[in-house]
Order: structure tokens, then C-alpha cells, then sequence
């Protein structure tokens, strides 16, 4: 049995003998790359015979080992073949010693995935250093960040339901008792930067710009006066109810709340 078998792998070439296990197992090249890790360029270089395609002597010897191994070949015959048909045609420089490094081969072939995770890794433990130092440098605590951010949110949410200020950050007991609620809540959002003139409780009309995407609340307790460009791009809601734009006036558009002039 063992001469038949020694027969069979002297006939043709060592790559021709690997093909044929190959396609008699019904196996495609691409299942052998998968299953053994080796590149497709070097299992094409090993069936064809391509010796200046494989890698240096020593890794090449344990592909060629693991190779057949999956096969089901008899190793010791397949490494013979190749130190009779590989390495004696192999230029000497192109050689190494096939000692630990042969051995180690099919731990290198799975190199590269330890590689990747070792770099993966070194680059989070550096971003982590690296904020901490910026956070000492810059006294800046992101624990203390999230909680103004949270606090932020809870009196936006807060001032959109309709919930004024002075009930947010109370005043005295005595201006308490005089606080009823407000009549008139006048929320604004800003589709663009825009300028626009508020007057609440008849105070001094004052003027200014709020920036795009920002929303901003007004409290009243008798009226106030809004007044705009009528080409803003901007929504007014009066106690949570959307408002529809008067006609505008001069260019402007002005609300009253309740009706009145403002001279």
C-alpha cells in the first residue's frame, strides 16, 4: 500500500498530486483558504508548481505540511517531495531555517488578526489617556458637564410646557404670594437668525437677535408686543397654541397681545 501511494505521489509534480486531492475531495480552492488561513495566492503558487510565488523555505514547508494534513496525505511523503523538487531549485537567499520558525508557520498564518486587535487596542487605552489629560489641563469634568447638560434639558422641557420662569427659580415669599401664573406664554422658534422687537408688561421695547434653531419662551402677566420683519422665517405658539401670522404692515408684522399701539 505504502509503495502504490509513493507510486502515485511520484507521478507528476508535487502541485499537480495537491490539485488532484483537492478536486477528488469535491473541494474548491477558496474552502482550503478558509479552513487552513492560507492566502489564495500562496495555494495557487503551491498547485501550480509556482516556486518564486511562495513565500521563504521554511514558512513554505509548513503550509505545504498543513496543506496536507487537511487533505488527508501522508505528510512525511509530501515534506520529502518538497525538500527533493522545492528546496534544491530555490536560489540559497531565498532560503531560512526551518527550526521553530517551520514549526510556528501555522501560528503565523493567524498572525495578522492578533495584530489588528493588539493595535485596536493600544489606540483605546491612548484616546482614554489622552482625554484624562486634557480634562487635568483644561479642568474640564465630563461628570459635571452631563449633569449641567441634564439640568439644562429638565428647565427647557420645563419652560416648554408652559411653566414660567419665576416658578422655575422662585423669588421671595413676598413676590410668591403675588404670582398667579402669567396670562400670555409666547413661545418662538427661529428658522434663520432673525430680529425681532419684545415688549412685555408695557416695559421699553427692547431689540434683539436670536440665532437659527434657537427657541426662545416669554412670560406676561397684562400684554406683550412682538414686531418682525415679514419675510422672517420663525413659528409663534401663544400659551401652546400655534398662531397664524397677521397681515403685515410697512414691511413688518406686529402682535398685540391684547390689542394695543405701541408709539
Amino acid at each position: 500500500m505504502k509503495k502504490e501511494l509513493q507510486k502515485e505521489i511520484d507521478q507528476g509534480t508535487l502541485g499537480d498530486y495537491l490539485r488532484q486531492a483537492r478536486t477528488d475531495l469535491d473541494l474548491d480552492i477558496s474552502d482550503i483558504a478558509a479552513i487552513t488561513r492560507i492566502s489564495l495566492r500562496v495555494l495557487h503558487a503551491m498547485e501550480t508548481d509556482d516556486h518564486a510565488s511562495l513565500p521563504p523555505a521554511g514558512f513554505s514547508r509548513g503550509f505545504y505540511s498543513i496543506y496536507a494534513k487537511h487533505l488527508g496525505l501522508p505528510v512525511t511523503e509530501i515534506l520529502h517531495r518538497f525538500d527533493s523538487e522545492v528546496i534544491k531549485k530555490t536560489p540559497k537567499k531565498q532560503r531560512i531555517k526551518t527550526g521553530r520558525q517551520g514549526k510556528d508557520t501555522e501560528t503565523f498564518a493567524a498572525k495578522p488578526s492578533r495584530t489588528l486587535r493588539t493595535v485596536v487596542g493600544v489606540s483605546l487605552v491612548l484616546i482614554v489617556v489622552i482625554a484624562a489629560l486634557a480634562s487635568l489641563y483644561f479642568s474640564w469634568n465630563p461628570a459635571t458637564f452631563i449633569s449641567e447638560k441634564i439640568q439644562n434639558l429638565q428647565e427647557s422641557t420645563k419652560s416648554e410646557n408652559g411653566i414660567p420662569e419665576t416658578a422655575i427659580h422662585p423669588g421671595t415669599a413676598e413676590e410668591d404670594t403675588h404670582i398667579l401664573g402669567p396670562r400670555y406664554v409666547v413661545t418662538v422658534e427661529f428658522f434663520e437668525d432673525t430680529v425681532i422687537a419684545v415688549s412685555v408688561d408695557n416695559a421699553r421695547l427692547e431689540e434683539d437677535v436670536y440665532t437659527k434653531g434657537s427657541i426662545r419662551n416669554w412670560y406676561s402677566k397684562s400684554s406683550i408686543f412682538l414686531k418682525f420683519k415679514d419675510d422672517s422665517q420663525l413659528a409663534i405658539k401663544i400659551n401652546g397654541e400655534p398662531l397664524q401670522l397677521p397681515p403685515p404692515s410697512n414691511g413688518e408684522i406686529l402682535i398685540s397681545l391684547p390689542a394695543r399701539s405701541i408709539e
